[in-house]
């Protein structure tokens, strides 16, 4: 992978996770010529020292992990990218444990045998959103979650004056596409913990 070519993906991954029109899955490149990455002198050094340190999807998985962050450059300016990189691989590799875990906590929390309950609320921030925001449930769960029941549209219509979920709600739609799952898989981890 050239660091043009990566610079192509960084800025599809930026406009992805910055902004609400563009969307990686319509479409990931940008164009733009050599001639004018030539004069993107601190990114285009940023772009090679991450290419000689990563393979090419390891760079994507760098650039979303930093993305998801908050970092708004992606982590290749700061000292702290791979620190945020690593741990989202972490995250990654134990991700049906992790899901688990997060469950666990979140059935102690609701005290109610139905998964659903977990984004039931009247108008105010469900039981899933407080413990994502307490940082006791990850993005990647509520990933699963939503991929498994749909929950973001039904908070869309309820929380729709909301400004943290709507900031959330966008995430999570951007980020979702870097989580795969087996959906059998994660229902019956579910299924161990609540009644769907």
């Amino acid at each position: 992978m050239t660091a043009l070519e990566l610079y192509q993906l960084y800025l599809a991954l930026k406009l992805h996770f910055t902004s609400d029109k563009f969307d990686v899955r319509r479409t990931y490149k940008i164009p733009i010529s050599t001639k004018q990455f030539q004069t993107k002198g601190a990114i285009k050094y940023a772009l090679q020292r991450l290419i000689r340190k990563h393979t090419r999807v390891q760079c994507v998985e760098f650039l979303v992990a930093n993305f998801v962050a908050g970092d708004k450059y992606g982590g290749v300016f700061s000292g702290e990218g791979e620190r945020v990189y690593l741990q989202w691989q972490k995250r990654n590799q134990s991700l049906s444990y992790l899901y688990e875990q997060d469950l666990r906590i979140l059935q102690r929390q609701s005290n109610n045998p139905r998964v659903a309950s977990l984004w039931e609320g009247s108008g105010e921030h469900p039981i899933l959103l407080k413990s994502f925001f307490g940082k006791t449930c990850s993005l990647e769960t509520l990933a699963i979650l939503d991929k498994l029941f749909s929950f973001r549209s039904i908070l869309d219509g309820t929380l729709v004056q909301d400004p943290a979920w709507k900031e959330t709600s966008k995430l999570l739609y951007k980020y979702s596409m870097f989580v795969p799952i087996k959906p059998d898989t994660y229902h019956a981890i579910t299924r161990r913990i609540f009644a769907e």
